[in-house]
């Protein structure tokens, strides 16, 4: 098995020599709505959208005056999960409260993200979550909270590459030889994934591509 290409939007030549920005705005142009919030491999922290409103009465109070919680919604020891202990002691020593991080897996995030939709809004329940927040909604016929409305996102922690990989016996060396071949023979490739997130970074290479899998 090797790796035959670097971050998903950096994998087909239409994009070659645009700057990072410029392929997200692609990416907002090609899926806008959702996706201009959340966009692929990102790690994001979000908070109950209902707290936006109490944010300006809380800073007047000095906020945060108490424990800060940052849920993540996967299982310990991931990538999520790391993110949010790094961060923790910086936030800690930046807002001069402790810092908790509590993990609430399940569900694909549904679990994590709807006990934070539904917590108290006062700013002190935050979400770290992944790419899996805006494919929910494609997933699931009925989620128990709103992802657009019920959660207002913060700011991107940090961005994770995904990497198309392949048999040795696959004859490709490159994401471009990829494309060609599906583009000659279309459904002769399968692509496997882990999570949601990969799961719809193979579908994003599709509709980019214009080829299919």
């Amino acid at each position: 098995m090797r790796i035959i290409a670097s971050p998903i939007y950096r994998a087909f030549p239409e994009l070659d020599g645009f700057t990072d920005e410029q392929c997200r705005n692609y990416l907002r142009q090609v899926y806008g709505g959702v996706l201009a919030r959340v966009a692929v491999g990102l790690v994001s922290l979000v908070l109950g959208f209902a707290a936006m409103a109490a944010l300006p009465q809380a800073h007047a109070q000095g906020f945060p005056n108490k424990v800060v919680r940052i849920v993540i919604p996967f299982a310990p020891g991931g990538s999520t999960d790391a993110n949010a202990r790094i961060i923790n002691d910086k936030l800690s020593a930046l807002w001069g409260q402790p810092v908790i991080i509590e993990s609430k897996p399940g569900a694909n995030t549904v679990i994590g993200s709807d006990f934070v939709a539904k917590s108290a809004p006062d700013g002190y329940t935050l979400l770290l979550t992944s790419t899996a927040h805006v494919v929910n909604p494609s997933l699931y016929a009925k989620l128990p909270y709103d992802p657009v409305n019920d959660l207002a996102a913060v700011t991107i922690v940090s961005v994770s590459p995904f990497a198309l990989v392949a048999a040795n016996n696959l004859p490709v060396k490159s994401a471009k030889d990829v494309i060609a071949l599906l583009r000659a023979k279309p459904g002769s490739l399968s692509f496997g994934t882990s999570d949601s997130s990969s799961l719809f970074a193979g579908h994003l290479f599709n509709t980019m591509a214009k080829t299919e899998f």
